[in-house]
């Protein structure tokens, strides 16, 4: 399809595969929480709407706020209304042209610590592989598994699923959202990684600070980095501890060769290749990250962008990891930029920060460049439908297009995406 372009980065999940304590910490005025399940029973979209973000000053509560609206406004069920995520899909599908094709993430928040979900993870993939089956959307709808290292630890076969989910072309890749509670060095994912080396699987995992995150005390254990101790790391509340698990230093860690055999306590080459995961981090980071990188010094761009001297700020022992990036010389932006140029099959995608115009100057001159790597592994995603608020997909999609023209354009909604999708799985099934 020559005129097909993607959105890299969609949610079409609904508001039954939410747990029940998906807004627990926030809402003080609420006894700390709004349930899912009350919002389930009731038509509060209106009232959210007009009331929930007027109540608070917090931006973190105003930002979950208008999140809670999104999930309602897209995910709740009404009585003129049936919903679903072929429902929520074909929404998304009337904001595009016909062949346009999408990246479907889905949320696996069964271990989050939010409590009970009426439909669970595996529902929401059966009904994904429900709607990829259908042939109209064959060379549209790119569905993702998840991958959370606690599910594989309590379902020994989910990571043979994955493998034949994978291997017959019905699943493209695989998300992962570590601030809902775990590292991206986790060992039990040991497994999926070899078989990611193995066959070029796409990874995508979220790195931004945000709302979404576990709802589970800090662990008493938590007060040193894993890898190394001298890396002492902050912050109590379930908001602010899990920022580590996001920061893209710690798929560092995992890419890595020398600190992950140390850590594994296994022979480096064994790992060696993990240099060359295909990782695309969402959300590049956060667009107050790309504020940062525009406000403080930095390695400075330069045309021998490759040079060993570029990636001083990636060594382990000059990690800042306070959770005040001002006290930083370097923002999650500039680390990513600088994973780009290290490793050959990182990727980042611009989803929700899109919506920030602020931003786009600096996307622009970067896709300009032709000697950094930068233009050819950034993708275009909206986040649909949290990004909602921020304005409608049209808007969006058409906004930036215009801004960047059809040439940039279509590098990162069409060429960078359809690359970091391509595999080695030719088989029509892959054996576990």
């Amino acid at each position: 399809m020559e005129n097909r372009f993607f959105n890299a980065h969609t949610h079409i999940f609904t508001l039954q595969q939410v747990p029940d304590q998906f807004a627990k910490g926030y809402f003080s005025i609420f006894a700390k929480t709004i349930s899912i399940s009350w919002l389930r029973k009731v038509g509060a979209l209106a009232w959210l709407i007009k009331t929930i973000p007027k109540l608070y000053r917090n931006k973190d509560d105003v930002s979950m706020a208008e999140r809670l609206i999104n999930l309602v406004k897209h995910g709740e069920e009404r009585k003129d209304r049936p919903i679903s995520q072929q429902a929520i899909f074909d929404t998304l599908r009337a904001y595009y042209p016909a062949k346009t094709a999408f990246i479907v993430l889905p949320m696996d928040m069964e271990y989050m610590g939010a409590g009970s979900i009426p439909e669970g993870y595996m529902t929401q993939i059966e009904q994904l592989e429900k709607i990829k089956l259908q042939a109209v959307y064959t060379d549209t709808f790119f569905p993702f598994l998840f991958a959370d290292p606690r599910r594989f630890v309590a379902d020994p076969e989910y990571l043979s699923f994955v493998k034949t989910k994978l291997g017959s072309g019905i699943f493209s890749g695989l998300k992962m959202y570590p601030a809902l509670g775990y590292w991206p060095f986790d060992k039990n994912l040991k497994p999926l990684y070899d078989f990611c080396i193995q066959y070029n699987i796409p990874l995508m995992t979220h790195c931004a600070a945000g709302v979404v995150h576990s709802r589970s005390p800090r662990p008493k254990t938590f007060s040193t980095h894993p890898m190394n101790p001298d890396i002492r790391l902050q912050g109590k509340k379930p908001k602010h501890y899990t920022v580590h698990f996001s920061n893209p230093l710690s798929f560092h860690c995992l890419m890595d060769s020398k600190l992950l055999a140390a850590y594994w306590k296994v022979p480096e080459e064994e790992v060696s290749a993990y240099e060359k995961l295909k990782v695309c981090f969402s959300h590049f980071g956060g667009s107050s990250e790309w504020k940062r990188y525009l406000k403080i010094p930095w390695v400075p761009d330069r045309d021998d962008a490759e040079s060993e001297g570029e990636f001083k700020s990636l060594q382990i022992k000059n990690w800042n990891y306070n959770l005040k990036p001002k006290d930083s010389d370097y923002s999650w932006f500039s680390i990513i930029r600088e994973m780009m140029e290290r490793y050959e099959n990182v990727y980042a995608d611009i989803s929700f920060m899109l919506h920030d115009q602020e931003t786009w100057p600096l996307l622009k001159v970067l896709l300009a460049n032709k000697v950094l790597k930068f233009r050819t592994r950034v993708l275009f995603g909206t986040d649909f439908y949290v990004v909602a608020q921020m304005g409608s997909e049209r808007e969006l999609s058409l906004g930036l297009r215009a801004y960047l023209g059809e040439e940039f354009f279509m590098q990162i909604a069409k060429t960078n995406v359809e690359n970091f999708l391509s595999t080695k799985i030719h088989e029509p099934t892959v054996e576990s």
